[in-house]
């Protein structure tokens, strides 16, 4: 109890540093200069994605203008929503994964064994350790700008609202500090050294993981890999307090028996984690954060989800076979959930891999979606102001658009509007070259690989917990 103290007394002055009064709001500033152009990102393309085309989500949070006109009760239905709820149950569910698993090791009783203060102090932990890793991801996304550009593959308004200002920063603050202090004052009162010296360790990694830990390389989805492996350790040794007195051997025994579930999930997690960067990749760019697609490509990120979701396929089929051995008629449903679930993420990540691979080899630079001009014959297909709802092939500029032909030369400072709906920025002297940059079939083809890859990221929960229910 002392050490937890001492770290929660450490973690709320930590906690406190968010604290700003709720009437200092925070205005938008602008990006970068209106309508000021941008380098490419490839050389052989003359243009590069700055944001989208909604005019409202064109800025950047920041501290230098308050406002007195944005209340509590108007904000507080988007906080709720970046906790993201709905992660919860999934929370909730690994952790019982690992404390059934505990309890048939133990020759505890499942249900009663749950049915305590301490397993709801342990389960009120986790969503908060869950929900407040959502908001302050998303509230350093909004502050450097990642969301902006990650808006343009189809997140709303309700998705990010921190990014598109709906939510003041200031706001975000007070209620991260809020959400930690809650967690920490119920770690103090957890019984186990075990299960509070993991919840503080995850709470640590949630709030360093986007503004320290995400910029480097691979330890970022090591970090987020380590905290979700966590939950159904957590869920084990909680049944150690529950009023029955253990051997150290049992004990011991406990933490090797949970060790199939936490690692089958961390490498399952690494997996997901690398697929979700390559969806990122553009707003990742963009940020400076340098993850594995934007370092070394989307065909190498593929291959390496491809590993950890083998490794994690691995550790299921053995743990299946050996306790296939020992029951085959209890143990011949868990052995199949597992395996479907592991082949599952397996086999979406090597489609995955498959789909940049067959990218790459079409074009030199694999383009994102979104790095592509005019097709057919550069036509404009009509004039809108700067404030209408635009349409692929409109030229915009500061108060008009400019039509041009197949081939025109685009001022300094020009947008273009994409099939995507995306704003991009010219720089003098460049080319709209007649027929465009990248034929229909070739945006197809990355239309797919990111539509398999959202598939791989949407199914990775579900089949995350038909592995651990295999392994419990």
């Amino acid at each position: 109890m002392p050490l937890a103290l001492v770290i929660f007394a450490c973690l709320i002055g930590l906690s406190s540093s968010f604290h700003i009064s709720s009437h200092n709001v925070i205005r938008s500033k602008p990006l970068r200069k209106p309508f000021s152009p941008l380098k490419p990102s490839f050389q052989s393309r003359p243009c590069s994605l700055l944001f989208t085309v909604d005019t409202s989500i064109d800025t950047l949070p920041s501290d230098s203008t308050v406002t007195d006109d944005v209340k509590w009760k108007d904000v507080l239905p988007q906080l709720i929503a970046t906790c993201r709820p709905s992660n919860i149950p999934g929370a909730f569910l690994m952790s019982l994964c690992g404390t059934y698993r505990a309890c048939t090791l133990l020759n505890l009783p499942f249900l009663p064994s749950i049915l305590t203060w301490n397993m709801a102090l342990i389960f009120s932990c986790l969503s908060l350790v869950t929900t407040t890793s959502m908001v302050v991801n998303d509230y350093f996304d909004a502050r450097s700008g990642t969301d902006l550009v990650n808006l343009e593959k189809g997140a709303t308004l309700l998705n990010k609202p921190m990014a598109t200002g709906l939510v003041p920063l200031p706001y975000a603050k007070k209620f991260v500090s809020i959400l930690y202090s809650t967690m920490l004052l119920l770690v103090c009162l957890l019984p186990q050294p075990g299960t509070r010296l993991a919840v503080v360790i995850s709470s640590i990694l949630t709030f360093l993981y986007t503004n320290q830990i995400k910029p480097f390389t691979f330890w970022k989805n090591i970090s987020c890999a380590i905290v979700i492996a966590c939950t159904p350790l957590i869920g084990g040794i909680a049944v150690l307090n529950g009023g029955a007195h253990f051997s150290n051997k049992a004990c011991f025994k406990l933490y090797i028996e949970l060790l199939p579930q936490v690692m089958s999930v961390f490498f399952g997690i690494m997996s997901r984690e690398i697929l979700m960067d390559i969806m990122d990749e553009e707003g990742d760019a963009s940020a400076g954060v340098k993850t594995i697609p934007v370092v070394y490509g989307k065909k190498f990120a593929g291959a390496v989800s491809t590993v950890f979701s083998g490794v994690m396929a691995s550790i299921v089929f053995r743990q299946c076979w050996v306790r296939f051995r020992v029951n085959k008629i209890m143990s011949a449903w868990k052995a199949g959930i597992g395996i479907f679930g592991a082949s599952v993420m397996f086999l979406r990540a090597f489609g995955v891999f498959l789909k940049a691979k067959k990218m790459e080899e079409r074009l030199p630079e694999l383009p994102s979606l979104f790095e592509w001009v005019l097709k057919g014959d550069g036509a404009i297909t009509g004039r809108v102001s700067g404030s209408s709802q635009h349409e692929e092939g409109d030229m915009l500029t500061t108060s008009k658009v400019e039509e041009v032909g197949g081939s025109g030369e685009i001022e300094d400072g020009c947008a273009v509007v994409t099939a995507s709906g995306s704003l991009y920025y010219l720089e003098s002297g460049e080319y709209i070259e007649n027929g465009g940059l990248m034929s229909e079939e070739d945006e197809e083809g990355i239309r797919a690989t990111l539509d398999v890859t959202g598939k791989a990221v949407d199914e990775a929960k579900l089949t995350m917990i038909l592995v651990l229910l295999s392994l419990s």
